[in-house]
């Protein structure tokens, strides 16, 4: 992998080195469809970078920045075809099954020598403003001996770059095989690119105190913390950084259970540094890879509405209508649009000292502060991380209970109409109590009734909270299921709807029209359908291949029922009251004074 230069090595000949082709990763030196697919043709060899992290999005680029003109360069020893090729979809269609008509136009194709001494510079001709992906691909005889070094992509600029310095901030609790692993990697990093050094530091927020002083250097340092869940360490660790008097320009935030690809950090400086006016407020949402299937994207970024969540870019990068597609993701703007915090990069003039994070503790901070202070949520290939999928560790206590009180006051404070996440509450506890969760049911009432109540419900010790609730949780254990019957979709008919929303999902039928056999469901693909008139149902998780039961409970499902029409109709009519109370509420939570009383810093 080329060393990644900073923009101001490249100021006198006006060339900014804005995007490092890799072959590898220090992560996984597999699933190479990620970096380079390689063709064998009868008398040739092709080496084909359209691939996640190698190819270009010009659009993007030029959208978010001041450049002007592209540039690929390219070191290798041997005589080969150079081949740059512009893509676009043609028609986009819905069906992720279907095949995807794809529009190839090579834009320059020409022979080239080189002994490997410097780098072969090609500029990209016109690009068509339909074009969506850039990416070039070498061709060798197989008889003729041929080595491919290097090459990046590099831009001019109407502008100058701007000088960017960035904190790193991992926020983690007890995950040292993640922490240790990711300081090895940016060492080593900074290591091979001393100017990527000198501009980062490495803060970790450790809210477990179980690391070391060891794990410190240079430009990493250890802040241990008091467990206030994400928001707090992340908290610290933005106050930390506008406290250092280092004048930081940025902060990522990171999470402690991803694996980092440290050319994230090298095209993150590169934008950051080009990036024009318009976009120079907006925060910039890293890809989230899973760790276990590594060329599928759970999340590119999201919008949120209520308390659901629209994902953008949930695709396979191994196919190149992927590519495409995940590049028009990037494109959607919508006023609700957040950045994750498993990778995000904040610039510090849209915050502040008096802007620290909500204490949710876990979940909804993230979506608050891109909904508060983010002009627009913004992201480019190859910024990501691999992150652990979340159904490997499913919980109702944080899946329902923190999901439905954190999402509420977000909307609460965020959202002109509450209609919307009205009726998102509603139907979160429908989709509880319809497929027999009476515990999930539960603790949406408590989610709910934390959420309005006049206690400073986020002022208590949340740890201390959480294992009150964790009782709630499901049991999972080996079992025998039908996978067949488990993993299959199912879509009703309108009649269908209406008869299950009709009975209150057959809680007001009498028994004799149930059914005997019991089925079975997987988790996350939970069909009311397959409940409705079954007496038991087995939940699958297919991360975790093992199974919970759930059973039909009349008298469970009539208590929680009253129990949230009560707290629902609390809500409703005291909403303006609520909101101007949790308005008061946040900012007084996001100050200095507050974290630093919270974080018992005083």
């Amino acid at each position: 992998m080329g060393v990644f230069k900073t923009c101001g090595q490249h100021k006198k000949s006006g060339m900014i080195r804005i995007q490092n082709v890799i072959l590898n990763s220090e992560i996984i030196s597999d699933w190479r469809n990620l970096y380079c697919i390689v063709f064998e043709q009868l008398n040739s060899v092709v080496l084909s970078f359209g691939t996640y992290f190698n190819s270009l999005w010009p659009q993007r680029w030029k959208e978010y920045t001041n450049i002007s003109d592209f540039y690929l360069n390219i070191r290798f020893k041997g005589d080969c075809g150079i081949s740059i090729i512009q893509s676009r979809l043609i028609d986009v269609v819905t069906d992720e099954l279907a095949d995807e008509k794809i529009s190839r136009d090579i834009i320059y194709r020409k022979r080239h020598t080189s002994d490997g001494s410097e780098y072969v510079r090609i500029k990209l001709p016109e690009i068509d403003p339909a074009c969506r992906i850039i990416h070039f691909e070498l061709e060798y005889p197989k008889t003729c001996k041929f080595e491919y070094l290097d090459a990046y992509f590099s831009a001019e600029s109407n502008l100058p770059p701007v000088r960017v310095r960035m904190a790193v901030i991992f926020c983690t609790f007890k995950a040292e095989r993640y922490i240790h692993n990711n300081i090895a990697q940016l060492k080593a990093y900074f290591e091979r690119n001393p100017d990527m050094a000198d501009a980062y530091d490495v803060f970790v927020v450790d809210n477990g105190k179980t690391l070391s002083k060891e794990i410190e250097s240079n430009n990493i340092f250890l802040f241990p913390n008091k467990n206030t869940g994400g928001s707090g360490g992340f908290a610290r660790g933005i106050l930390e950084a506008v406290q250092s008097g280092k004048d930081y320009t940025h902060v990522i935030l990171m999470d402690d259970d991803v694996e980092i690809n440290t050319e994230s950090l090298g095209r993150t400086y590169a934008l950051t540094s080009l990036v024009n006016e318009r976009y120079s407020r907006s925060f910039v949402s890293g890809s989230m890879l899973l760790s276990d299937i590594k060329d599928f994207q759970w999340e590119a970024r999201a919008a949120t509405r209520g308390l659901l969540l629209k994902i953008y870019g949930r695709l396979s990068l191994s196919n190149f209508s992927g590519l495409l597609k995940n590049e028009a993701a990037s494109t959607k703007h919508t006023p609700y649009d957040y950045a994750a915090w498993w990778y995000c990069c904040i610039p510090l003039k849209s915050i502040g000292p008096d802007k620290l994070p909500f204490p949710f503790f876990v979940r909804g901070d993230d979506i608050d502060y891109s909904l508060k202070y983010a002009d627009k949520i913004i992201h480019l290939n190859g910024i990501c991380v691999w992150h652990e999928p979340f159904m490997s560790r499913r919980s109702n206590v944080m899946d329902i209970y923190i999901t439905v009180r954190n999402f509420l006051v977000t909307s609460i404070i965020n959202q002109k109409w509450f209609i919307f996440f009205i009726f998102d509450v509603i139907k979160v506890f429908a989709c509880q109590v319809f497929s027999y969760n009476y515990n999930g049911a539960y603790l949406v009432c408590c989610g709910l009734n934390d959420a309005i109540s006049k206690k400073d419900i986020y002022e208590k010790d949340q740890v201390e909270l959480l294992n009150r609730y964790k009782r709630y949780n499901e049991t999972e254990q080996p079992m025998a299921v039908d996978l067949s019957e488990a993993l299959k979709m199912t879509k009703p008919s309108w009649f269908r709807k209406i008869l299950i929303i009709a009975t209150y999902g057959g809680h007001i039928l009498p028994g004799i029209l149930f059914r005997k056999d019991s089925t079975a469901m997987a988790y996350g693909r939970l069909a009311v359908l397959k409940c409705f008139t079954t007496r038991k149902v087995y939940i699958y998780n297919p991360r975790t291949g093992r199974s919970s039961i759930r059973e039909f409970n009349r008298t469970k499902a009539f208590t929680s029922g009253f129990r949230f029409c009560f707290i629902l109709l609390k809500l409703i009519l005291c909403f303006r009251l609520i909101r101007k109370r949790l308005q008061k509420q946040e900012r007084y939570y996001k100050t200095v004074e507050f974290w630093k009383k919270h974080l018992e810093l005083d």
